[in-house]
């Protein structure tokens, strides 16, 4: 339940994309994971996080509900009853110098009483995406194994130049599934299977299920397909993320964690930018010490409403301890990490401002 799920200031969640997928059978709502998009407005409900961050599969922006509803319409909707301010967009990871081309719709709520609409990034360049500076991978890196292929699969990947389809496969080679398809391009919509992306193109979408026939999953230049390292690299996994490869098992397991997943550097570039527009940048990544930590706690946890009801009076615990005429350093120090430090962010976040009591023993926040 919500309880389990501790307080914060962004949650972020992806329900299961398949329904909503291109690559899958676009049930949308019809497939019982299509719903679970309610289970994260639940939990949105009773959390009140200060944003909210979704990520699927463009394929929702054209997925309706059971009334025919535009679903990326009723969950704006349903986001902004909660009480946020939404933005969405489909983005191309290959534009945030992701060396994956994987389009994704990304939606940002922000708490409305913050008056902040939230504006993606802006593109950057696409420089160094290429495959052939993704896949020049040191020996000593782990997890350079790869998940064979079918006999019948390996043969058709060996008729593939590089930078080619199955398009590219001589006709009495083809299965006679494939016979059929390629008799009627034009009623199949000219799909491109066993695309092998060549080594000065980006990589297209890494997808779960890793299968040749709906993503580019071959090697340029080896029989084979890419190695857990070589797709967590697509994905901008850091080298020394490591993955379980013990058994073919965990190694087909490797792949649909790899191609289910976020691309690191997109998910950075979207923190970034919420942390800029939304928290100011104000966070300071510091160990405070613990007479300051504590009081700290009083300002979230304690103290009691002065009479107007409009301010929030802390009351120390000791008469030595911030006591502005015995201990001027201290209190000093305080003031200055109440005001400068945590003041910007509980103002961003609560919409509170803090000034300093001139008693020795007591603060004040005053809204």
């Amino acid at each position: 339940g919500a309880s389990e799920i501790p307080e914060c200031d962004i949650l972020t969640a992806g329900f299961p994309c398949q329904p909503f997928s291109n690559a899958g059978l676009r049930k949308g709502v019809d497939d019982p994971r299509g719903t679970l998009y309610l289970e994260c407005l639940r939990i949105i409900g009773a959390k009140k996080p200060v944003v909210i961050v979704f990520e699927n599969v463009k394929g929702l922006m054209s997925s309706k509900d059971k009334k025919g509803n535009k679903l990326i319409l009723a969950l704006k909707n349903d986001l902004e009853k909660l009480g946020y301010d939404v933005a969405y967009q489909v983005l191309d990871a290959s534009d945030y110098q992701v060396p994956e081309k994987r389009e994704r719709l990304i939606i940002v709520g922000v708490k409305k009483e913050l008056g902040i609409h939230f504006e993606f990034p802006k593109k950057m360049k696409k420089i160094g995406l290429t495959l052939g500076n993704v896949l020049n991978i040191p020996e000593n890196i782990p997890n350079q194994v790869d998940w064979k292929l079918s006999p019948q699969a390996l043969k058709l990947v060996q008729l593939i130049p590089e930078g080619g389809s199955w398009k590219d496969i001589p006709y009495e080679f083809l299965p006679e599934r494939m016979k059929k398809i390629r008799d009627d391009m034009k009623k199949y919509h000219a799909p491109n299977f066993y695309r092998r992306w060549s080594r000065d193109e980006i990589c297209g979408t890494i997808t779960a299920s890793a299968q040749p026939e709906n993503c580019g999953i071959i090697h340029p230049v080896e029989n084979r397909r890419f190695n857990i390292r070589e797709i967590a690299r697509i994905q901008t996994f850091p080298d020394d993320f490591l993955f379980i490869d013990d058994t073919t098992k965990d190694i087909v397991a490797m792949y649909k964690v790899i191609g289910n997943a976020v691309p690191c550097h997109l998910a950075y570039v979207i923190g970034n930018a919420i942390r800029k527009q939304v928290f100011n940048g104000q966070r300071k990544n510091r160990v405070l010490g613990g007479d300051k930590a504590y009081l700290f706690g009083l300002i979230i946890g304690g103290g009691s409403f002065g009479s107007s009801k409009s301010s929030f009076v802390i009351n120390l615990p000791y008469d030595d301890w911030g006591n502005v005429s015995k201990n001027p350093v201290r209190s000093s120090e305080i003031i200055s990490d109440i005001v400068n430090g945590f003041g910007p962010v509980i103002q961003n976040v609560y919409g509170l401002n803090i000034t300093p009591h001139m008693s020795p023993k007591q603060w004040q926040i005053t809204i």
